[in-house]
């Protein structure tokens, strides 16, 4: 089977992750690279959900829109649990998350797959291959990638 990693590497987004690395970058950057990051990781990654349309009553009309197909959103980070709610709340992510799972979920960090089989665990009973892993590094994509064929 097939490894399901799929790479961003939309010149975009490297270029803003290059400058997060910076050690010249100040918080403030930082913060709003993160945000800006993150819109661009949710564009990419959500390109091909499902949807299905449903009336509403706009201010002129009533018309048919497409709405997402219910999905879940689970955070898989290595950061402590308490930082984990900082980095969302300054990634303005914190209402769109709906499970988390955090160092302490995890006996070992990636690129073991621990906080992955967590994440997973979180979603219920959900085939790994329609889960998608948004990473930063090589070793999320390891990670997700054994997730997946562990499952």
């Amino acid at each position: 089977m097939a490894n399901p990693v799929h790479v961003i590497d939309h010149p975009l987004v490297q270029h803003k992750l290059s400058l997060m690395r910076m050690k010249s970058t100040s918080t403030s950057a930082f913060r709003n690279l993160l945000a800006e990051v993150s819109g661009l990781l949710a564009y990419e990654v959500t390109r091909d959900l499902p949807t299905h349309q449903v009336v509403v009553d706009t201010p002129l009309t009533r018309t048919s829109v497409p709405m997402l197909d219910g999905k879940k959103i689970v955070l898989a980070s290595s950061a402590k649990e308490d930082e984990l709610e900082r980095y969302e709340k300054i990634a303005r992510i914190d209402d769109l998350i709906g499970e988390s799972t955090s160092s302490q979920d995890a006996e070992q960090s990636k690129p073991h797959p621990d906080i992955f089989q967590a994440a997973l665990a979180r979603l219920g009973d959900i085939d790994p291959s329609r889960a998608i892993v948004v990473g930063d590094t090589p070793w999320d994509a390891e990670a997700a990638g054994i997730s997946y064929e562990r499952r």
